[in-house]
């Protein structure tokens, strides 16, 4: 269950209704759905690993990472669209990433 939910239903992050909890009528709590992921992206947003940055999407080949409230444009040279990457530019202007492991 995810330890962001306080007072049975109630999200830390949104102050609002977990999406991913409903009313049991039969026990008269609160339950999380079989839906409920692993780490849902409210959940992934609040959560960046320290020095990393987080990719935002992969379209034609190039990762669209967000530095610092800026979206670089970055050639994936991996074969997945990892979820967060560290990087570094180079004093060439090419930029040298290395793939989130957690």
């Amino acid at each position: 269950m995810c330890n962001y939910i306080i007072n049975n239903n109630v999200c830390k992050i949104l102050n609002k209704n977990c999406p991913y909890m409903y009313f049991c009528n039969k026990e008269n709590i609160w339950k999380p759905s079989l839906a409920m992921p692993k780490n849902c992206k409210i959940k992934q947003q609040i959560e960046t690993p320290q020095g990393y940055y987080k990719v935002c999407f992969e379209k034609r080949g190039n990762l669209y990472i967000d530095i610092n409230g800026h979206i670089e444009i970055v050639q994936n040279p991996f074969d997945n669209v990892p979820l967060y990457v560290k990087a570094t530019k180079l004093k060439s202007g090419k930029w040298r990433l290395k793939q989130y492991e957690g």
